[in-house]
């Protein structure tokens, strides 16, 4: 038995077919596009999900915009980001974001090693 719920996914600006530079910084802003587009589209309380990359958009177009917070049901950020390319990823923002999160990430993931988030 299926919930009925709508889900879109969707690529980042220059990725797969979409237009546009792919550069992590107005990323965030497709998430918000496309959340807009679900609220007009279904007018119905979301439940926000990313991987990757796409969980770290998630959260910063989600997390710290009360408008946003009243929107959202939970968030669910599946290997977000802690460490890549010689470079630590923080997530200060989270420490005053309201939303329900849930955080899963794998034992073996190179971007989010297991014992950076036992940290």
């Amino acid at each position: 038995m299926g919930l009925a719920l709508p889900v879109l996914r969707f690529n980042f600006r220059g990725t797969g077919l979409s237009q546009g530079t792919h550069d992590g910084k107005a990323e965030s802003e497709d998430v918000l596009a496309a959340m807009q587009w679900l609220e007009n589209e279904y007018k119905l309380p979301m439940v926000i999900a990313g991987f990757s990359f796409g969980s770290a958009m998630a959260l910063k177009a989600c997390c710290g915009c009360r408008e946003q917070e009243k929107r959202i049901r939970a968030l669910v950020a599946l290997g977000l980001p802690t460490q890549a390319e010689g470079r630590d990823y923080k997530y200060k923002f989270l420490a005053e974001c309201k939303i329900p999160k849930l955080f899963l990430s794998g034992d073996l993931d190179k971007y989010a090693p297991a014992r950076s988030w036992r940290r």
